[in-house]
């Protein structure tokens, strides 16, 4: 089970929209995580996707923003929250349903 840094990311979508989700650092890397599958009887949870931001244009926040990362270009909504399709996993760096834990917070 992991214990990482958890940042609040502000990220705007191509259909216009805009969503805050967290990122993790795994393996020296943030990754976003709109969404997470929690299993709380087992003090874990496991993200539905991870996405690699440093392929996406983004700026870092010092404190005391209440934002530490904003992502300055859309993101595709599809690969955010919806299906993803072969196109988009060939186009985009990401994990599907990792088997990665990661502690939840006390």
């Amino acid at each position: 089970m992991r214990s990482a840094k958890i940042y609040r990311v502000l990220v705007g979508l191509d259909d216009g929209g805009m969503s805050y989700c967290d990122g993790v650092e795994y393996e020296d890397i943030i990754w976003l995580v709109p969404r997470w599958l929690n299993s709380p009887e087992e003090g874990f949870r496991r993200p539905e996707r991870m996405i690699r931001l440093d392929q996406f244009e983004h700026q870092i926040f010092p404190p005391p923003s209440p934002i530490d990362i904003a992502v300055n270009e859309p993101v595709p909504l599809a690969l955010y929250a919806g299906e993803l399709t072969p196109a988009l996993k060939e186009q985009y760096a990401l994990y599907e349903r990792p088997d990665f834990r990661f502690q939840l917070a006390p």
